[in-house]
């Protein structure tokens, strides 16, 4: 790739898209005296399912003790619960309280009734064909979700 094609190259664009739209993931997570790390969390999460601190881990890219202080503040929040798994003592599990579960709801219905001004430029056909494409593009390798022990 030269430098004159790099502002046609998709990644690149992709690249630029996910940098302006941060903005506006500060200021909602922001606005719920959480830090974005800690709201990517919480929306990753998923009611009924829970997530190893390894998942969470390798979802966001960063070390173990990066994802431990996220943890432990979606915790100190009662958003989350951490809890060993039944078949490895070793492994915390990830899952949110109702707290956490009203907290995603209302977040996700905030970016949802955003999208439409996101991507005005752009046709329903246009914006699920590049939903299905960045679907395809996510590795394939998704974390390990397991049923929530009640």
């Amino acid at each position: 790739m030269t430098e004159e094609n790099l502002q046609d190259s998709a990644y690149w664009l992709l690249i630029r898209v996910a940098m302006r739209t941060k903005h506006e993931l500060v200021v909602l997570a922001e606005e719920h005296h959480l830090t974005p790390m800690q709201l990517f969390v919480l929306c990753s999460l998923e009611p009924n399912d829970s997530w190893s601190m390894q998942d969470i881990s390798r979802e966001l890219s960063c070390d173990a003790s990066n994802v431990t202080g996220i943890v432990d503040r979606l915790q100190a929040g009662h958003y989350v619960t951490r809890a060993e798994c039944p078949a490895d003592r070793r492994v915390k599990r990830i899952a949110l309280t109702p707290a956490g579960e009203t907290l995603r709801q209302k977040v996700i219905a905030r970016l949802i009734e955003t999208e439409p001004a996101k991507f005005a430029n752009l046709s329903r056909d246009e914006i699920t064909a590049l939903g299905a494409l960045l679907q395809k593009a996510l590795p394939t390798a998704v974390p390990h979700k397991a049923p929530v022990a009640k």
